[in-house]
């Protein structure tokens, strides 16, 4: 994956998945959260692993393996792949059939298997992102009961550069960020 797509991703302690800006610009928030629905997933973690509560983005599909960008402190708890579930938009709960840590950022690609048809998100670039740009981004929020929430019209407030980054962390957004949404 190339490293200047990462930071579009990455946003405070979430790291929501951008679309790219011509298509944002055409699609009212509503399209936007509808498109965003299907491709974002929530990650579970078990009593193993009771940190791995979060997000991610369906972000590639090769046959019937697919895989899903999240932050790489949601599932570093454990290294037992069965100590976590993907769930689908769908409501269908995916076991983990790999987890690589992607370096120099808290980002890890993780994978699961499906016969199921499933909508990859589209990745923005983010050498073309600035400070006043209206930004969406949802997620699974660790409130009873665990759903999806779509915060719409936030926006950058500044970026940082390469050097001033932590972890990746290069956006900085007017938005909430609540536990469980890490990922996304």
């Amino acid at each position: 994956m190339n490293r200047f797509l990462l930071p579009t991703i990455l946003l405070g302690t979430i790291a929501p998945v951008t679309l790219i800006q011509t298509v944002a610009i055409s699609l009212s928030p509503t399209e936007i959260n509808q498109k965003a629905k299907e491709f974002i997933v929530k990650i579970n973690g078990s009593d193993a692993a009771p940190k791995g509560n979060g997000s991610g983005s369906i972000i590639e599909r090769d046959g019937n393996i697919y895989q899903v960008l999240t932050n790489w402190h949601v599932v570093s708890e454990s290294k037992n792949l069965n100590d976590y579930t993907i769930q689908t938009s769908d409501g269908n709960e995916h076991y983990l059939t790999k987890i690589q840590q992607l370096n120099g950022a808290d980002l890890a690609i993780i994978y699961f298997r499906s016969d199921n048809n499933y909508p990859v998100a589209t990745l923005g670039d983010s050498s073309k992102l600035g400070e006043g740009q209206t930004i969406h981004y949802g997620g699974y929020p660790n409130k009873n009961p665990r759903i999806y929430r779509f915060f719409r019209d936030q926006s950058i407030s500044g970026l940082l550069s390469s050097s001033q980054a932590e972890n990746g962390y290069e956006i900085i957004f007017t938005g909430e960020a609540f536990p469980g949404m890490s990922g996304s």
